[in-house]
Order: structure tokens, then C-alpha cells, then sequence
């Protein structure tokens, strides 16, 4: 299965850390760009190893260093994109707002959004095409107004396009303790507004 084939892959893999690794796969989430690095979940497709590349069905959370929002740029959610960096494994959460999950999971940090290439677009990527251009909308994040961000911004982003990544860790504590925490994930809301953008832009 998938994941015999991704350990049988590691195996394969020199123990330095200077080792340069090249992965292909798709853009399985948003970019949650907070320094020092902007972060995304990338679903592993193909791993290179010398000439030739080898089935790699990996998770793999890709941190990419550099200047804010300049990755993004390249690629988003749902495109395929062949990644330079360094593989190794991912031994807790990524953030305090994931759970540990039963099967291998990698991290793999970048240096640049150089190091990022797009070799296409999925139909993921035109269903996240809507969701990206009001994340772009909103106000970027303002260091000297961090309670805006905390008590605004980042429940706005969560509410309505479901990036939770985007909320405060504190923000995150309070919506648990209240029970709400469940009303930030994809639901209802997010459907409704994606038909109703869909519809203008057919109606217009």
C-alpha cells in the first residue's frame, strides 16, 4: 500500500542534512504565511532519486523561508508544484491545532519561493480560485494592530473561508471552550458562498 511504498522510499534516503531532496505533488492546503516561514500541507506524489523518480504518497507540511506572501505567488491550493528542499520526519503537530496522526508524516523546509516551481493547475485549483481572491481582499496583517488581527481579521478569514490557520492560538482556546470551534470548519457557510460567487460571476 501507499504507505510501504513511502517507507520503503525513506529507506533509500542518505542520513545528512545536507541532503537535497525534489518531490512532485499537489498543493493539498492554503499558506498560512506567519514568520518566519510560510506553511502549507503538500500530498506527495513522485520522489527523485538520482535520474529516475519513485512513487512517493507522502503527507508532508512544507515550510518555505523568504520574503511574506512571495510563495503564494507561485503556487496555491490544488496546483501541482515540484519542491527543492530537505525531507525529514515530522515528529509532532505542526501546529498546537492538529492531532498526531497514525500514519508517516514529513516535514520539509525550503530556503526561497525559488525553490517552489508550478507545473500546473488542478481543478482543485479553480474550486480554491474564489477563496484566495477574498483572502487577498482582507487586510494583511498589521504587527502594530495585533488586536485587530486577533479579534477581527483572523475570525473573519476562519468564519468565512475556513482558514482557521489564521486565528490566534489563544483565539483558537476561547472557540474550543465555547463549543463554537466547529462552526470555523467547512460547513454550510462556505458552500453557500462559493455557489453564490459562482452564480454572480455566471450571472454577470
Amino acid at each position: 500500500g501507499p504507505e510501504r511504498q513511502l517507507r520503503r522510499a525513506l529507506r533509500g534516503l542518505a542520513d545528512s542534512p545536507l541532503r537535497v531532496d525534489v518531490v512532485e505533488g499537489r498543493l493539498a492546503d492554503y499558506w498560512t504565511d506567519r514568520p518566519p516561514a510560510a506553511r502549507t500541507t503538500l500530498q506527495g506524489e513522485t520522489l527523485r532519486r538520482g535520474s529516475a523518480w519513485i512513487a512517493f504518497p507522502a503527507e508532508i507540511v512544507l515550510f518555505v523561508s523568504g520574503e511574506p506572501g512571495g510563495v503564494e505567488r507561485v503556487a496555491g491550493r490544488g496546483d501541482r508544484v515540484r519542491v527543492t528542499g530537505h525531507l525529514e520526519p515530522e515528529d509532532v503537530p505542526a501546529s498546537d491545532r492538529e492531532v498526531p496522526r497514525p500514519w508517516t508524516r514529513l516535514r520539509m523546509s525550503c530556503k526561497s519561493p525559488l525553490m517552489v516551481e508550478r507545473l500546473g493547475a488542478t481543478w482543485r485549483s479553480a474550486a480554491a480560485w474564489p477563496n484566495r481572491r477574498l483572502f487577498a481582499a482582507l487586510p494583511a496583517p498589521a504587527p502594530a494592530d495585533a488586536q485587530f488581527d486577533r479579534d477581527v481579521r483572523g475570525p473573519l478569514a476562519a468564519l468565512v473561508l475556513g482558514r482557521t490557520s489564521e486565528l490566534d492560538s489563544g483565539m483558537v482556546a476561547h472557540y474550543r471552550r465555547g463549543g463554537l470551534y466547529h462552526l470555523l470548519v467547512v460547513s454550510g457557510l462556505h458552500v453557500v458562498l462559493a455557489v453564490s460567487l459562482v452564480m454572480a460571476a455566471l450571472a454577470a
